[in-house]
């Protein structure tokens, strides 16, 4: 038998159970992701492990537990700590089944936190493995939709992927798509509500500045800042039927982006003085003629909650900290992040998965598109990192949500 100083387990962590997403294919808010990036979490220091979060009093909330190093005749228990937020309801007896992994489910009771523990052997013994679960109250952020007729261009009959000959169709379908938005952020305590009425907002040269059909990006801003039916108490959302944006099929705007860019509305004369009311150009603006995967719509409004934000104090303040992240780019130096868990984070990769010559690598857990190429995911991240100023988007989403400068007129 060797020495006990000999090596035999390198550059690897050993978990006995773990934790993932009970679904693969496209958010649901009844599945919610799992963060698992590491176990430390600068935000609760005494606590390591996974994290989910879900809503106050949601039902048959399901995750997926992992017997990932502990044999399946070893009895387990999964016991939460607080049956007032988190109660676990299959299995109903808390015992674990005899298999490699199993769905858990459990009801979301009261905003707060709690931790589903795994007991080895006894309901009371050793802990060997914990899933933090966050519950929240739900925050509403009340939505105007417009259908924009640019210089009397119409949306086409595929809207949305979808065969809409009618307005009415039109409108099932737009409201179809914010909810599959919603499934997104559900989970986090967010939700899109909105309003009856899907408004008719004509854009043309008054708003867009010139005749056109095919709005660049500075007619689209400029549109959306001096729309007829524009609001100052809601997330403005602008369909359009095309735009002409490069490959931007999608943009969501915050505030304070779009003040920082001097995207206010209208633009004074030269040498003149600024308008005494001028519009911002917040919003999210959409294509319609292209059925977009709703997990790339989540993520434009994640840029509307400032997920990628300036920054908010000190001598930079107002100033870009980060957009998609910390000077990484797309095609340069020093490159756009390309781990394994920024393929699942929603806000990165910034428009596709950079295919790897590492199948297993492409694999998000989101299904594939229509090119046969892995989905990016829909992992919003809970815990914080000092370390990386992109972390904390659960939380940082709700802040802004929550916050008196998410609207501007």
């Amino acid at each position: 038998m060797p020495d006990f100083t000999t090596k035999i387990w390198t550059k690897e962590r050993i978990f006995l159970v773990d934790f993932g997403r009970a679904k693969t294919g496209d958010p649901h808010m009844n599945y919610p992701e799992v963060d698992n990036i590491g176990f430390q979490d600068d935000a609760n220091p005494s606590e390591h492990g996974r994290i989910t979060s879900s809503v106050s009093d949601f039902e048959n909330v399901r995750v997926r537990f992992f017997r990932t190093e502990i044999s399946t005749s070893a009895r387990l228990h999964m016991v939460s700590t607080n049956q007032d937020v988190v109660r676990v309801t299959d299995p109903a007896d808390g015992v674990l089944q005899a298999t490699r992994d199993q769905e858990i489910r459990f009801k979301a009771g009261k905003a707060g936190r709690a931790a589903l523990e795994v007991r080895y052997n006894w309901p009371d013994g050793p802990a060997i493995g914990r899933l933090y679960v966050q519950v929240y109250d739900l925050q509403k952020i009340p939505t105007r939709l417009h259908l924009v007729k640019v210089n009397n261009f119409d949306h086409p009959e595929n809207f949305f992927g979808q065969a809409c000959p009618t307005r009415d169709d039109k409108v099932n379908r737009l409201k179809w798509y914010i909810n599959q938005i919603n499934h997104a952020w559900i989970p986090h305590g967010v939700k899109l509500v909105a309003e009856e009425e899907v408004q008719g907002s004509p854009w043309t040269n008054a708003q867009i500045g010139s005749n056109s059909v095919n709005p660049n990006y500075d007619e689209v801003l400029m549109g959306g800042a001096l729309s007829p039916n524009r609001s100052p108490a809601h997330m403005n959302v602008y369909v359009l039927g095309q735009f002409n944006m490069g490959t931007k099929m999608a943009l969501g705007v915050p505030v304070a982006w779009a003040k920082q860019q001097n995207r206010l509305y209208p633009k004074p004369a030269a040498g003149a003085a600024a308008p005494a009311v001028q519009h911002v150009s917040n919003g999210l603006y959409l294509r319609s003629d292209i059925m977009l995967n709703p997990v790339l719509v989540a993520h434009e409004v994640g840029h509307y909650l400032e997920l990628c934000k300036l920054a908010d104090s000190g001598p930079t303040a107002g100033v870009d900290q980060q957009w998609h992240s910390t000077g990484d780019t797309v095609g340069g130096a020093p490159g756009a992040r390309d781990d394994l868990i920024s393929r699942r984070r929603m806000m990165y990769p910034i428009i596709v998965l950079n295919q790897s010559t590492y199948p297993w690598r492409n694999d998000t857990g989101y299904g594939k598109d229509e090119k046969g190429a892995g989905k990016v995911g829909g992992l919003i991240s809970h815990r914080r990192l000092t370390q990386d100023i992109t972390m904390e988007e659960s939380l940082r989403a709700r802040t802004t949500a929550g916050s008196g400068h998410l609207f501007a007129i």
